[in-house]
């Protein structure tokens, strides 16, 4: 709490300013000089002699506040390429495929690609399995062991000379695969490669086989007894149960929890890790299908729903984006089943509601595929857009340069909340998320010789072409207190000018975003706190936010707080009675212009019964009148008990009643003025500069 003598030289303060008298330098009209900030109708002095008053307990208790940093944005994805809600829009406003995929990938055309049909794709399910189980649907279905001839391909293709039969499943049954168990319990009669018994559990000294293998169980009983083992060859490449299931479907394993159905090809289920450790092996989960077409019936990317121009060029798009694709490595396949490459989910896309009207669009554009100047095109593409889509070296493709066809393009058609009488409901058109304070400033923050602990402004310097943030100012504490600005390039995060990726890739969420807790786009339009939004960036946002927790202030209504809008006489009389310790009376209407029942009456009228303040004249009292920032600086100086010093300011009359008071601020480096050599003393005060004046008196 302040000492006494500053409460009252604070109160002494809050007299002349509301009841609209300065100190005696007027003109012999009895009108102030112009700079000097001052009302020219006071006559009314209002007694200053109360003596201190305290600060109000919860204003006190109510500390310097560290609240989440809420994130506001548009779009869904990557925002590279085509937009899937955008193209949806496109299609309902009457735009063909053609239309639609130019747009997003702006060069580009639609061609035939008769190879297309024949390319066989390596689906991959899951990784790290410790069981993966099959139920053949449509009749009976073939195992197979399948050993590599030599070493692994990254993308897992085994030969089928390298595979021999091994047993049938029956239809509608389920068998479950699982790594050989190590201490061999549970396990039939294992044989190795050649036939020969390496684990027998009937007899007197059964031992897991030394490197490991697989066991196939069979659903019985409500629980799973073994039907068949394989032991791995020691030293040698781990083995592969394919099921061969051809054009028949069987019911697996899907990249989500539900078992799906699956036709056209085969699935491998690797037996991974080393033979060395076979206590730590696992199995990794691939469908092999057997065209680009039949995938592409597996494709549920969109909705069945959609109108027929969007599935088509979902379809074209998905073609072209499986055409290329290679990721190799240790998922064993093409392309992965979930939104890291193209979500896959077999025929049972078909089979659901509409599920024909899929297909149709698969088959009506069939080796159909875009391509810019006869190369096929990378058909990037993400679920919608913040207006609009991103360059693609802005994004999140962290070895990729410019590429002409995957440019930033307007996309309205991301926005679009319906098209004629269809309702598009986009989830993601517009979303808030939240981060933990101290998380979004050691992001921010990181590798700086002094981080920030707590974050209190972040405002947009700079932006891609697409929206995206690239440059952020941001202010925060260190970790004893200190204040600190800085400017953070988030395209520096890894080192190819790629904004978009940082946020999405690092920052970690307490409340929205995606099931993986990071953001839906790198798309964000404003930074803030709760629990207002149009102070988002405001230098003053955080002392908002404190008094507002301190009961001082309130919203202008809803998530509205007005932060530019002047203080008048009479909120400011509200704003001292929330502060300090004030017996509020029974309004009396003693002012004609604040009648009974008006918001600031009680407060205005609890000024005067204190001796804090009166009117203009014994009827009026200006509640609607503003503030001056010439007299927003003599209650923060006397508030500061700040000492005088020298006038810096070309706008401000050195024999002004508050010139002193100005230059103490700026001296202390609370204010910098409106300009290099301006302080403008006559502007109003703003509701977001009292919320700072208020805190700053408070917890200086």
């Amino acid at each position: 709490m302040r000492n006494a003598r500053t409460l009252t030289t604070l109160v002494a303060i809050a007299t002349l300013l509301l009841a609209g008298v300065v100190p005696a330098t007027a003109d012999e009209d009895g009108a102030n000089a112009d700079a000097n900030g001052g009302d020219a109708n006071a006559t009314d002095e209002a007694n200053d002699d109360t003596g201190p008053i305290e600060i109000r307990q919860r204003v006190r208790d109510t500390d310097r506040p560290t609240p989440d940093v809420q994130l506001h944005g548009s779009g869904w994805g990557h925002g590279v390429g085509m937009s899937q809600y955008g193209a949806y829009a496109m299609a309902l406003a009457g735009h063909d495929v053609a239309e639609i995929l130019t747009h997003y990938y702006p060069g580009t055309e639609v061609t035939t690609d008769t190879a297309a049909s024949d390319e066989r794709i390596r689906v991959g399910i899951a990784i790290n399995q410790s069981s993966s189980q099959v139920r053949a649907l449509d009749g009976d279905v073939a195992w197979r062991i399948c050993t590599p001839s030599g070493d692994l391909p990254s993308d897992g293709r085994v030969s089928a000379d390298d595979c021999e039969t091994w047993f049938e499943q029956a239809a509608n049954e389920r068998l479950r695969v699982r790594p050989l168990p190590t201490d061999g319990g549970g396990a039939p009669t294992i044989e190795d490669a050649d036939g020969e018994v390496v684990l027998d559990p009937d007899g007197d000294d059964a031992e897991p086989a030394p490197a490991g293998g697989l066991l196939i169980e069979r659903e019985a009983g409500g629980g799973w007894e073994p039907v068949r083992g394989y032991a791995a060859d020691a030293g040698g490449p781990l083995p592969i149960a394919r099921v061969e299931h051809g054009d028949d479907r069987i019911e697996a394993q899907s990249y989500a929890s539900p078992q799906r159905h699956y036709a056209f090809g085969w699935r491998d289920l690797h037996l991974a890790g080393s033979a060395d450790a076979p206590d730590r092996q696992s199995l990794t989960v691939v469908q092999d299908v057997g065209s680009v077409e039949a995938y592409l019936r597996g494709l549920a990317e969109v909705p069945n729903s959609w109108a027929s121009g969007a599935l088509e060029a979902q379809a074209i798009t998905g073609r072209t984006f499986a055409l290329r694709a290679g990721r190799g490595g240790g998922c064993r396949c093409d392309l992965l089943a979930t939104a890291a490459d193209q979500v896959f989910i077999g025929e049972s896309k078909v089979e659901d509601g509409q599920g024909e009207r899929w297909a149709a669009a698969v088959a009506d554009t069939q080796d159909q595929v875009l391509t810019y100047e006869g190369e096929l095109a990378q058909t990037y593409y993400s679920s919608s857009h913040g207006g609009r889509s991103e360059n693609i070296e802005d994004s999140w493709a962290y070895d990729t340069d410019e590429v002409p066809y995957l440019r930033s393009v307007d996309d309205p058609w991301s926005l679009e909340s319906s098209v004629g009488d269809v309702t598009i409901r986009n989830t993601r058109r517009d979303w808030t998320a939240a981060a933990d304070n101290q998380a979004m400033a050691g992001f921010l923050s990181a590798g700086r010789s002094t981080p920030i602990a707590t974050v209190e402004r972040i405002a947009v310097r700079s932006r891609t072409d697409g929206g995206t943030p690239r440059e952020l100012d941001v202010v925060g504490r260190t970790a004893d207190g200190q204040r600190e600005s800085f400017t953070t390039d988030l395209s520096a995060t890894y080192g190819k000018g790629i904004a978009g990726a940082a946020m999405r890739r690092s920052l970690e969420l307490v409340e929205g975003g995606e099931d993986n807790g990071r953001l839906s786009s790198s798309q964000i339009d404003r930074f803030g706190f709760e629990p207002f939004v149009d102070d988002d960036g405001s230098i003053h946002e955080l002392a908002i936010v404190w008094a507002y927790d301190a009961g001082i202030v309130r919203g202008v209504g809803g998530d509205r707080f007005a932060p530019t809008r002047s203080v008048t006489r009479g909120q400011l009389a509200s704003f001292l009675v929330n502060t300090f310790e004030l017996p509020v009376p029974t309004p009396t209407g003693r002012f004609d212009d604040a009648p009974v029942g008006e918001t600031h009456t009680a407060n205005i009228e609890a000024l005067v019964e204190a001796g804090l303040a009166s009117g203009y004249d014994d009827t009026t009292f200006g509640p609607g009148d503003p503030v001056t920032r010439a007299q927003m600086a003599s209650l923060l100086a006397a508030a500061l008990d700040l000492p005088s010093a020298e006038h810096r300011f070309g706008d401000v009359d050195a024999g002004s009643p508050h010139a002193d008071n100005i230059a103490a601020i700026a001296e202390a480096g609370i204010t910098s003025g409106c300009a290099s050599d301006a302080f403008c003393p006559l502007d109003p005060v703003q509701r977001g500069q009292l919320s700072t004046l208020l805190l700053r008196m408070v917890h200086s």
